[in-house]
């Protein structure tokens, strides 16, 4: 590395100076803040303790730094590798969620996903005494498993998270195991709904939406590490979307059903056109999130 560390002069606030001098390199990464966020994520990977600990008491931490770790981790991130995949976690609702590679990391926006969620499912229990509630594409879990984490009195919901990659289902696995929500959240390999036989009453999908024509414009470290599969939503974005909205519209439960689905830019014309067609029954509205796009769309029953 070109920026030296004067081990004798270690305290957490020159390792912070020193891991956010090296990030600021990196494209993806534009503002100090940005890189003060994942220099604490880093030293904490890297000293096995959460970053407020660091602050209260770093002597009793010292012991242990290993500059060729940390060396290892600024290399990795400067060549352009995602840091969840590096340090194998990324927080989401806050909670640590485990990543690698071969499924999608969490992404903060997607949070809106779980806000508005949350706040469904207490709409819907008012009138249903028991529901199911199904998490479409759920990759490492996150969605499903910080809704299932923040209702209180879940015993009258069954949460199923579904994927159709068995790689992705490990991880998921792995998240509802250390949520504890074993007992709570059934975990299903399918294509979309092939395999869910019970009757949904609430579905969540963030499936890929990025028009395949727009996936050479992503960034460098989402284009070539994360699963394209996740990503490339087809000729028009929503390809597995309209998949997704046909399997429902020949369910004969269909009308008992709620869908919140994470959309791209501009995709709400071509989905309130889909709707319309295959889904004449149903009324379609949209959440804007904090950039005023509409992020969230709401498919309901007009019923």
């Amino acid at each position: 590395m070109d920026k030296k560390l004067e081990m004798h002069e270690l305290t957490l606030n020159t390792l912070m100076k020193y891991t956010m001098s090296h990030l600021m390199i990196i494209e993806s990464i534009t503002d100090e803040t940005e890189a003060y966020i994942e220099s604490e994520l880093i030293l904490s990977h890297i000293f096995e303790a959460e970053f407020i600990d660091l602050r209260i008491d770093f002597t009793k931490y010292i012991h242990i730094f290993d500059i060729k770790k940390l060396n290892r981790i600024l290399i990795r991130r400067i060549s352009g590798e995602p840091l969840a995949y590096i340090i194998s976690v990324k927080y989401f609702w806050n909670h640590p969620f485990s990543v690698g590679y071969g499924v999608l990391i969490p992404r903060n926006e997607t949070e809106l996903l779980v806000e508005y969620g949350i706040l469904e499912i207490k709409k819907i229990m008012h009138d249903k005494n028991k529901i199911n509630v199904v998490d479409v594409g759920t990759g490492s879990g996150a969605i499903i498993i910080s809704i299932a984490k923040n209702i209180k009195k879940s015993s009258n919901i069954n949460f199923f998270a579904i994927d159709n990659s068995e790689y992705a289902l490990r991880f998921c696995r792995e998240n509802v195991k250390k949520s504890f929500l074993d007992d709570k959240i059934d975990i299903i390999s399918s294509n979309l709904l092939d395999e869910l036989h019970v009757t949904p009453h609430l579905i969540f999908a963030n499936l890929p939406y990025i028009d395949r024509d727009n996936m050479s414009n992503l960034q460098k470290e989402i284009r070539l590490a994360e699963p394209r599969e996740a990503l490339d939503g087809g000729t028009d974005g929503i390809e597995l979307i309209v998949e997704l909205l046909k399997q429902l519209s020949v369910s004969s439960n269909r009308s008992f059903c709620t869908i919140m689905l994470e959309i791209g830019i501009d995709q709400d014309k071509k989905l309130k056109h889909i709707i319309n067609k295959i889904m004449p029954g149903f009324k379609l509205s949209f959440i804007h999130d904090y950039q005023e796009i509409k992020r969230i769309a709401v498919i309901r029953s007009r019923n």
